[in-house]
């Protein structure tokens, strides 16, 4: 796949646009085409058809998330979407991350049972409340790892972090609030992979920590998926009236099967008006 960024683009008005709020973040995504039918056709765990041309091709195993940056950037902007849709820096949300001191994780498999254990035991000292949580596991450079926690209820909430570490019990527990952030999206995403359209920094690089399949994140029942709808950009452009980007990017992208495409992503902040 070829990626390649397009400056001071302007999208032909009726290019087809998704439209997403989600609470004070929209996001404008449109494309040149869309691609309504699948170009390949998988005929076994070892190979696939090029529908155009007929020829077969080997497929790519990979053996760590770090091999196809692709779809980690397409995990993140679901995260990112997910956060914003859910958390706006309100008394009833935390941000906690949860360490490990001597007994160190190394396997990323270990870790989702240890914090659904956590998570059990916290539910349970605070069952007056509910609490919903989106999970984020992250390495160490040194292949250690450990868990970024998104926490709201729906009462205000406040944990101590004495009594937290106790619930915990695995090691260091640090609890913040994100009142002076107005795309905790953005900020959370950048903070926990710093993958951005076209670079990879040194965050990003430790990817080759995830083991091929591994989420890069999990959220409980309570967590809301945005919703979106399909229109021509003309119309999105009318719903965001005279509001200005906070943030735009182009790209220009060309898959191995010839398929081409125009992406261009709007982001607009209702906080910063």
């Amino acid at each position: 796949m070829k990626i390649e960024k397009l400056e001071d683009f302007k999208p032909n008005k009726k290019y087809i646009s998704k439209y997403t709020k989600m609470n004070n973040i929209i996001e404008i995504v449109s494309l040149s085409h869309k691609n309504s039918s699948c170009s390949i056709k998988k005929l076994n765990k070892e190979e696939y058809v090029l529908l155009s041309t007929g020829e077969v091709f080997n497929c790519e195993h990979i053996e760590n998330r770090g091999q196809n940056i692709n779809t980690v950037r397409q995990s993140v902007a679901r995260l990112r979407n997910l956060i914003n849709n859910n958390f706006t820096g309100g008394k009833n949300e935390l941000w906690i991350t949860l360490t490990f001191g001597k007994n160190k994780v190394y396997n990323a498999n270990e870790l989702y049972p240890i914090f659904h254990s956590f998570i059990k035991r916290l539910r349970n000292k605070f069952k007056e409340m509910v609490l919903d949580y989106i999970y984020v596991p992250e390495p160490h450079e040194k292949g250690d790892w450990h868990i970024h926690l998104l926490l709201k209820s729906n009462k205000e909430l406040y944990i101590k972090n004495s009594l937290l570490n106790q619930i915990w019990g695995n090691g260091f527990v640090k609890v913040n609030r994100l009142q002076d952030v107005d795309n905790i999206g953005a900020y959370v995403s950048a903070y926990l992979t710093n993958i951005k359209d076209g670079e990879e920094t040194k965050k990003g690089a430790r990817l080759y920590l995830y083991p091929a399949g591994h989420q890069l994140y999990r959220c409980s029942k309570g967590i809301l998926k945005p919703t979106s709808e399909y229109l021509p950009y003309y119309e999105a452009k009318k719903k965001v009236s005279s509001l200005k980007p906070t943030f735009s990017n182009t790209v220009s992208v060309v898959t191995d099967s010839g398929f081409s495409n125009i992406i261009h992503k709007e982001y607009f902040n209702l906080k910063r008006l």
